[in-house]
Formats: C-alpha cells, sequence, structure tokens
C-alpha cells in the first residue's frame, strides 16, 4: 500500500505552503483515475513548445511567489502561538 499513500501524500494540499507538495514539483494538479474524467485532454494540444515553456514558467514563479507568502504568513502565525 506504500505506494498508494505517498501519492496521497505527496498531493495532499500541505497546513504551510497551501498547495501539495506535486503541486510545487511540476507546476500542476497530479492526475488521478478520478481526476482523469475532470481534466479536458484537449486543452494544451494548442500550445507550442515555447508557449507551453513560458507558460510552465509563469506557473513555477506564481507557486513560488505563493509558498514563500504562505510560508511567511504560517511562520507568523505559529511565532505568536509560540510566544
Amino acid at each position: 500500500f506504500l505506494p498508494y499513500i505517498l501519492f496521497a501524500y505527496r498531493t495532499s494540499p500541505q497546513e504551510s505552503i497551501k498547495v501539495s507538495p506535486f503541486e510545487v514539483l511540476y507546476g500542476r494538479i497530479a492526475r488521478s483515475p478520478l481526476m482523469d474524467g475532470l481534466i479536458d485532454p484537449q486543452r494544451d494540444l494548442h500550445l507550442t513548445p515555447d508557449s507551453y515553456s513560458a507558460e510552465i514558467a509563469s506557473r513555477f514563479l506564481n507557486a513560488y511567489d505563493m509558498v514563500g507568502r504562505n510560508i511567511s504568513n504560517s511562520q507568523k502565525r505559529m511565532a505568536k502561538y509560540y510566544n
């Protein structure tokens, strides 16, 4: 059961960063058998390699900024409770 447990852990939003580790690492939400029916497979077909790489870079920069803000807020909240 370990692979299933690890997949569940890696795709669950974490308290401090507010998104899943998978989403931060890969810049997208993980696909699972349950999600396959909800995700449009035609969505990214119109992108060229250059536009796709620019979109992924933009996603990573946004994720980096968001995670930094969330960690800072989490640290402030924990410091308030600690002090």
